[in-house]
Formats: structure tokens, C-alpha cells, sequence
């Protein structure tokens, strides 16, 4: 064997244990590097699981504020409409705050209680106090009634309006409303849509409301329409308040015929005591004809459902004058009823929480300015933060660390959605 031979040989049963050694490191090294790999996806899986749940929270939560900043933002410009009216803008909060409690009261949202509130300023309630009159009750009719909120208001101050203290308050028109309904064939929504139509020229003619509410509902018995009835009514009215020749005419030649003196006027009306009992006069000195009530009230149509309810109607029609002498409590009474059920009282709780949203919301907006204002003011130590922390990654792990930490972040991604 020659002298490098030996030597080669030599080196070899040297190295053998280093080779050998070595070999042994690198596959504890791989197997820990596998061992660590695991590790890593079953952490990357685990925190994707809870970041994922966090991210549904936190999704559920931008929903919900979402929703909270969109009522806020409906409800303050409402609100800011309805200052539009106003001069003196000094009890905007104080009104602000009442037209919450009403939405949390009476489970509606805020945009319902601020144009409602609008509504009662532009039809002439100024005083803050008798605005919350008038939306208690028209809040409570609309509930019992089951009516809107706009539709109650818009009926009950129809009829203030029309009549002003004669009818007394608010929650009294409402108690009279709840009555006709009761006795006649009608439901709230009818009589607060349709009392408008009717409502201004029965006061100025004379009409007593109790006596125009009365008539409708005996009305409603007969026709089983409270619309054509309304329109019956008003039509009646018009006829009477115009007092035209033809008309004045023919009740001239009705009166020679029988030997009356009956007057075809509001005056003719007063003279009579009422509505009701003029009615009944005409209908006995026309005995039906048809020319006759043509030549006087020229719808025909009209004022023959007219003399139905005076024939059919007449005893129904004093029944409910009797009845709305004594119908205090009647919308209290319904609207209890119906704040006891269920629906209402989950209409209640969404009141609540869309209030408490409002007050979050407002917080929110309010503080988020200043936030958006720091974050672009130090953006440029936000970006150098980032750097650091990247280059920190790079130094400790490696580009395979670096790696590794991408392959993480995309399993969470990919778990997180």
C-alpha cells in the first residue's frame, strides 16, 4: 500500500465518526424542523379558529354600528327639518330628548317620532308641552288603533284644528275616534285618513264633531264604505253652505206645497239643532223625490246614502251619541291591550337598543375625527414601526422563517374567510 494510500485510509477512519455524527445532527435537526412546522400549523390553525370568531364578532359589531350610525344620521336630520321651523331654536334639545322617550315608549324608531313631531309644529302647535299632548295620544291611537304614527297625528289634528278648544284635548278626539269605530263598520287607519276631508267645513256649517262622528258611523252601517260615506257627508255640506238658487228654488216651491217654512242655509240648519234633525226635515218634505233632491243638493247618489242612514241609520246614529258622551278611557283602554302583546313589547326592546345605539353612534363619529387626525398625523412613524418590524422577522427567522410566516398568515387568512 502506498504512503497516500494509507494516508487516505487513514483519513477516512477519521472522519467516519464526524460523518457519522453529522448525519445523525441533521436528521434530529430535520425532525425538529418538522416537529416545529407542526407546531406552527396547528397554532396557525388554532389562532385562525379564535381570530375567526373574533372577526364574526367584530364583523356582528360593524354591522350593528353601521346600522346605529345610518338611525343616527336619519334621526338628527329629521330633527334638523323640524328646527327649520322653529325661530327660536333654544328648546331643540329639550325637544330632541322628548321625541327619544317617545320612541322608546311606544316601540317606533326615531324617524317616525321626529316627523310626527314635525308634523305638529307645521299644523300649528308651537308649545312644547302641547306637542307632547298631542303625540301621546296620537302615539297611543295609532298602537290601539293599529294605524301609523303620521296617520294618527295628521287625523287628531284635523280635527283640533277645525274645531280648536271645543273638542278638548288630544286623547278626548282620540276616545271619540275609538268609539265611532267601535259602533260603526270602520277602523282607525279609515277614520284618521278620511276626518280631514270632512272635518273643516262641518265645523264651519255648524256641525257639532260628536254629531259628525255619530252620522258617519250610523253611515258606515249602511254603506259598509267609510270613504263614500265621507264623501257623502262632505258633499251634503257643501250643498248646504253654498245655498244656491236652484236649491233655494226648489225648497221655496217644497215649502208652498207643504205648507212649511224651512230655509235651505246653514242658518236653515242652526235653526233646526243640528245636523241630524235638519236632515230628517228635508227628508220628510221631499218624500223621496228624486228631482227634488237633485234640484237641492245636486248629487244623488250622495244624499240618497244620506237618507239611508236617516231611515236604517237612526237609531244607530243616536246610539253613538250616547255612547261618545261617556267615552273617556277608550283609547287608554285599547292601547293597554295592545302594549300587552308580544310584538310590542319586542317593538319596545329594538326601541331601546336602537336609542342606546344612538348614543354609541353619536360617541363614535364624535371621537372618530380626532382619531383619523392622529393616525394621519403620525402615519409616517406607523410605516417606520412597520419596517422595523419586518426587518427584526428577517434577522431572527430567516427568509425560510420569513416564509414561514407568510405560509401562517395565509392558512389564517384562509380559515378567517
Amino acid at each position: 500500500m502506498s504512503a497516500f494510500a494509507s494516508i487516505a485510509v487513514d483519513l477516512r477512519m477519521r472522519t467516519k465518526g464526524f460523518e457519522t455524527d453529522a448525519g445523525r445532527a441533521e436528521r434530529i435537526a430535520r425532525k425538529k424542523a418538522q416537529r416545529i412546522e407542526r407546531s406552527m400549523k396547528r397554532a396557525a390553525r388554532s389562532f385562525a379558529v379564535g381570530f375567526g370568531g373574533a372577526a364574526v364578532g367584530i364583523a356582528a359589531f360593524g354591522k350593528s354600528m353601521g346600522s346605529a350610525v345610518r338611525i343616527t344620521k336619519e334621526f338628527q336630520v329629521a330633527m334638523a327639518e323640524v328646527s327649520t321651523l322653529l325661530n327660536d331654536k333654544s328648546g331643540m334639545a329639550k325637544m330632541t330628548k322628548e321625541t327619544r322617550e317617545l320612541a322608546k315608549q311606544f316601540g317606533t324608531s326615531h324617524l317616525i317620532q321626529a316627523k310626527a313631531r314635525y308634523q305638529a309644529i307645521s299644523g300649528g302647535v308651537s308649545d312644547l308641552r302641547e306637542q307632547m299632548e298631542l303625540l301621546t295620544a296620537a302615539n297611543k291611537l295609532a298602537v290601539g288603533g293599529l294605524a301609523t304614527v303620521e296617520e294618527a297625528t295628521r287625523g287628531l289634528l284635523a280635527v283640533m284644528n277645525s274645531y280648536g278648544d271645543v273638542v278638548g284635548s288630544a286623547e278626548n278626539v282620540a276616545d271619540a275616534f275609538f268609539v265611532t269605530m267601535k259602533k260603526g263598520i270602520t277602523t282607525i287607519p279609515e277614520i284618521v285618513q278620511s276626518i280631514g276631508g270632512v272635518a273643516g267645513i262641518a265645523s264651519q256649517t255648524g256641525v257639532e264633531f260628536e254629531e259628525l262622528l255619530a252620522i258617519f258611523g250610523a253611515g258606515t252601517r249602511v254603506s259598509k264604505s267609510a270613504a263614500n260615506t265621507m264623501d257623502a257627508l262632505r258633499g251634503v255640506l257643501a250643498a248646504i253652505a253654498k245655498s244656491s238658487s236652484q236649491a233655494n228654488n226648489e225648497m221655496a216651491l217644497l215649502n208652498k206645497e207643504m205648507g212649511t217654512d224651512i230655509e235651505f242655509s246653514i242658518r236653515g240648519m242652526q235653526d233646526a239643532g243640528g245636523l241630524f234633525p235638519y236632515l230628517a226635515q228635508i227628508k220628510e218634505l221631499v218624500g223621496g223625490s228624486q228631482a227634488s233632491i237633485s234640484q237641492l243638493f245636486g248629487r244623488v247618489e250622495a244624499m240618497n246614502l244620506i237618507f239611508q242612514i236617516m231611515g236604517e241609520g237612526f237609531t244607530d246614529t243616536k246610539d253613538i251619541l250616547e255612547e261618545l258622551e261617556k267615552r273617556a278611557g277608550q283609547t287608554n283602554m285599547a292601547f293597554s291591550t295592545m302594549m300587552d302583546t308580544p310584538q310590542k313589547k319586542i317593538d319596545i326592546f329594538k326601541a331601546t337598543m336602537a336609542d342606546l345605539g344612538i348614543d354609541l353612534a353619536t360617541s363614535f363619529v364624535n371621537n372618530f375625527g380626532e382619531f383619523a387626525k392622529s393616525v394621519a398625523k403620525n402615519i409616517q412613524l406607523i410605516i417606520d414601526a412597520f419596517e422595523i418590524l419586518i426587518k427584526t422577522l428577517a434577522i431572527v427567522f430567516g427568509a425560510k422563517g420569513i416564509a414561514a410566516i407568510w405560509k401562517w398568515a395565509r392558512t389564517l387568512a384562509a380559515a378567517v374567510g
